[in-house]
């Protein structure tokens, strides 16, 4: 059996999915790039960015799509203790301003 990438994305995303299917790769032939989750083999969601181009026959009917797809899980948790840090630093700041 084969595994479409419906298949790989968790339900909370197939909207927003059909909707750039439609309103930009089938427009356009590409997406932009956007982020989602898959599902990996262990069942584990993990975040994605991607960006899909359609596939055609030789008479430009489509017949599929393709895309890039990147694991972003690093990415958002270096981002997430950048914040973390920024909030900490700018609290820690406020604190030391009211002692003076």
């Amino acid at each position: 059996r084969q595994i479409s990438f419906m298949d790989l994305t968790p339900k909370k995303w197939h909207a927003m999915e059909g909707k750039i299917l439609e309103e930009q790769v089938l427009k356009w032939g590409y997406s932009d790039l956007y982020e989602k989750e898959y599902i990996h083999k262990d069942g584990t969601v993990f975040p994605v960015e991607l960006t899909v181009y359609l596939a055609q026959d030789e008479d430009g009917n489509p017949t599929g799509f393709w895309g890039f797809i990147r694991d972003i899980t690093e990415r958002q948790e270096a981002e997430r203790r950048v914040r973390d840090f920024l909030k900490d630093f700018a609290e820690a700041g406020r604190r030391v301003e009211y002692q003076t």
